[in-house]
């Protein structure tokens, strides 16, 4: 086991992370002369420093990360001016506890201390939810997923007394209670429940007799709770959060999502 350190440039215009080496973000800080970061000359940029746990070599944790903010003079380096400010303001930070009794671990993060706010405020961000999930596909590789169209015809055949049925003209209220069901373990189990589910459900014509005939239950909530426990049992990590579920053109179920 040990531990890593990955540095980040945060691209706004772009949205794109860029990876900077450990030795020349250690110059950058440093001051020396040999380490620029000209393309963004005369500009505010925001880091990011991840530290990572490793086992055999391979990422398995992210233990910290500081999201920073520096400002860059014309020749791509660290304004001097900048940087003496920071410094002597984390110092302030270190001075405000040096006669403390009770010392947070994280003084930058305590919100009791205003030099620690003013710290906060002036040099760090706090990133979207979107960047999160590109650090961590910087860190443990890119996430392949499998197409949730698949898995909600999947889920939906749960809905089934037996496989004969599957396909029948209930598949699509079933593939509809599959998406709620799916989106109560991703988005919480408030989703789509009472009222606002029943009125949905009258979007989609069935009779009664076939329900009965083909379906584990004539209620729908049941069935969707044995279509949560199918979706827990065999996607338990996949957290995506289903945005929209329809047909295309082509009559193929289509599904639109986001981490």
């Amino acid at each position: 086991m040990g531990l890593s350190t990955k540095n980040f440039i945060f691209d706004e215009e772009s949205g794109n992370l860029r990876k900077i080496s450990n030795t020349k973000f250690e110059k950058l800080f440093k001051g020396d002369n040999s380490e620029s970061l000209q393309e963004y000359s005369d500009s505010i940029v925001k880091y990011i420093t991840v530290i990572v746990r490793n086992e055999n070599r391979k990422p398995v944790e992210i233990t910290n990360i500081q999201y920073g903010i520096l400002k860059i003079d014309k020749n791509g380096r660290i304004d001097a001016k900048f940087s003496e400010e920071m410094q002597r303001d984390a110092m302030a930070i270190m001075n405000s506890y040096l006669f403390t009794e009770d010392q947070p671990e994280n003084v930058i993060g305590s919100l009791d201390n205003s030099a620690a706010k003013r710290y906060k405020d002036k040099y760090t961000w706090t990133p979207s939810p979107e960047v999160e999930e590109k650090i961590k596909e910087e860190i443990f590789g890119k996430k392949k997923y499998r197409k949730l169209s698949e898995i909600i015809i999947e889920i939906a055949a749960v809905g089934y007394k037996k496989k004969e049925y599957i396909g029948s003209e209930l598949m699509h209220i079933l593939m509809f209670l599959a998406h709620v069901a799916w989106n109560r373990d991703t988005r919480g189990k408030n989703y789509l429940t009472g009222t606002p589910l029943l009125k949905q459900i009258q979007n989609f014509p069935v009779k009664e007799k076939r329900v009965k005939k083909e379906l584990i239950s004539s209620d729908w909530e049941e069935i969707i709770s044995e279509m949560l426990k199918y979706k827990r049992k065999h996607f338990p990590d996949d957290l995506r959060k289903i945005t929209q579920i329809g047909y295309t053109t082509q009559k193929t179920l289509r599904v639109l999502w986001e981490v």
